[in-house]
C-alpha cells in the first residue's frame, strides 16, 4: 500500500508496508534515506537480491552506499537512519532510468539537504586519454556538481582512500557506468 509523504518539500508517495511488496515481480527499487539527526537525505537504487545470490545483500535493511552517506552512518549509527522505498522497477534499465529522474526532482546533487555528491563516475575511453595527454592506463573521471569540480585522476587508489571506498566497488561502478553510456552488450 502506498501513502503520501513529504520529503524535503516534495509530496511523494512510497510504500509504507515493504513486506507487502511482491519482490518477485520486480527487478528491484528506488528509496531514499534519511538521517534523522541531519535531516538529510540520500536517493538510491537497488536490485531485490535473493539469497544465495551473488554479492548477496540483504535489501530488507540496505541504507545506500554513496560515499557521504556511508560517512554519516558510520559517524551517527544506523539506528539514526530510515530508508523508505518511493518506486519499483521490472529490469535494470528501468531501475536506473527511475533514479536518475528522483536524483534530478529532488535536485540531490544540487542542495546541501542530500548527500548525493557525485554526478557520475565514467572510465575515459583510449582516444580521450590520448587527447588529454594521459598515459594510456586506466582512468576515471569523476564530476562533482555541488563544487562544479571535475577531477581527471589516474590513480584510483588515492580516491578511494580519500573516500573510504573498496577499490573493487569503484571500478566496478565505473565499469557499469561506462558499459551503460556506451550501449555495450554483455557477452
Amino acid at each position: 500500500m502506498k501513502k503520501m509523504i513529504k520529503i524535503d518539500g516534495h509530496p511523494m508517495e512510497y510504500y509504507s508496508d515493504e513486506n507487502m511488496l511482491d519482490v518477485e515481480a520486480y527487478y528491484g527499487f528506488v528509496y531514499v534515506t534519511k538521517n534523522l539527526v541531519e535531516e538529510k537525505f540520500y536517493v538510491g537504487s537497488s536490485a531485490f537480491v535473493k539469497p544465495g545470490a551473488k554479492n548477496d545483500i540483504q535489501w530488507e535493511n540496505y541504507l545506500g552506499s554513496g560515499v557521504e552517506l556511508s560517512k554519516a552512518i558510520k559517524e551517527f549509527g544506523r539506528k539514526n537512519f530510515k530508508r523508505i522505498i518511493i518506486d519499483v522497477a521490472k529490469n535494470e534499465a528501468s531501475l536506473r532510468k527511475l533514479e536518475k529522474q528522483y536524483i534530478g526532482k529532488f535536485e540531490a546533487t544540487q542542495s546541501e539537504n542530500w548527500y548525493n555528491a557525485i554526478e557520475g563516475i565514467t572510465l575515459l575511453t583510449k582516444e580521450e586519454k590520448e587527447k588529454e595527454g594521459m598515459p594510456i592506463r586506466f582512468l576515471v573521471r569523476f564530476s562533482t556538481v555541488k563544487n562544479a569540480d571535475v577531477k581527471l585522476m589516474n590513480d584510483i587508489e588515492q580516491y578511494c582512500e580519500e573516500n573510504g571506498m573498496p577499490k573493487t566497488q569503484l571500478f566496478k561502478n565505473a565499469v557499469r557506468e561506462y558499459l551503460r553510456n556506451n550501449q555495450v552488450e554483455n557477452f
